[in-house]
């Protein structure tokens, strides 16, 4: 988890308001922990988007996620100008059947 710019902010709906994460998404991302499949995190800035894997990504509280970050700072350097962001799962096998 990391302490840098945008770190823990939570995300916000179009009036500015913290997004509280559904009970739902927060058993999706720790479904995808337990199984060992890594979360893809997008975001968007200045200089393009991001993806990238966020296989330690956790439900910090209703309103914040939580990941160790190994990006080369080009998620947190996006979220600094623009706090939402996309999740999706990379989980393979899922899609093989």
């Amino acid at each position: 988890m990391d302490s840098g710019p945008g770190a823990g902010a939570p995300s916000r709906n179009d009036k500015g308001c913290p997004t509280p994460l559904s009970a739902t998404l927060k058993t999706l991302i720790r479904s995808a922990w337990d199984d060992g499949a890594p979360l893809l995190l997008a975001t968007s800035g200045p200089r393009g988007p991001a993806v990238a894997p966020k296989g330690s990504m956790i439900a910090d509280d209703d309103a914040r996620l939580a990941w160790w970050e190994r990006s080369k700072k080009g998620v947190l350097e996006n979220l600094s100008h623009d706090a939402r962001v996309r999740i999706t799962d990379a989980d393979v096998m899922v899609r093989r059947v």
